[in-house]
């Protein structure tokens, strides 16, 4: 009985390695098989204190969600949320809340069976919200005192 459970097993393995090999040269002929990447394209800008993400033209066979995500320049996340898509191919808007005067790495992220790919550049698209300084926006002016004599 032992034996007969190693015959199984061996040929087993060589139905394996067969598989195996067919699927090596498929991919050989065709790359994409084994890489189903999201295509389309992401633009990011400012509008007001929010950060906008564009999807358009996003397709995948197996396309599951985009999102925008905003994070500092020390890389920490700031705000992201997915971006509500329709058609086909895809489009949508991600559109962040009201965040501080500031300078932010935005990336736009589409996720599917095998994934996930960026549609902005490697580390985000540095953008500027406000004048850059990081403050509140709050300016309270200046007082200046006139003493008589």
């Amino acid at each position: 009985m032992k034996g007969h459970v190693v015959r199984t097993s061996r040929k087993s393995i060589a139905r394996a390695g067969a598989a195996i090999g067919f699927a090596a040269v498929a991919l050989l002929a065709n790359p994409a098989l084994g890489s189903a990447a999201v295509a389309g394209s992401a633009a990011v800008h400012v509008e007001g204190k929010s950060v906008v993400v564009e999807f358009t033209g996003v397709s995948s066979p197996t396309l599951l969600a985009c999102s925008g995500q905003v994070k500092d320049l020390a890389g920490e996340w700031v705000a992201g949320n997915s971006a509500w898509l329709s058609g086909n191919p895809a489009s949508g808007t991600y559109t962040s809340p009201a965040l501080k005067d500031g300078t932010y790495r935005v990336e736009g992220i589409c996720f599917d069976a095998e994934g996930f790919s960026y549609l902005t550049p490697a580390g985000g698209e540095e953008v500027t919200v406000g004048d850059g300084t990081g403050s509140s926006g709050i300016n309270l002016g200046s007082v200046q005192f006139t003493t008589g004599s």
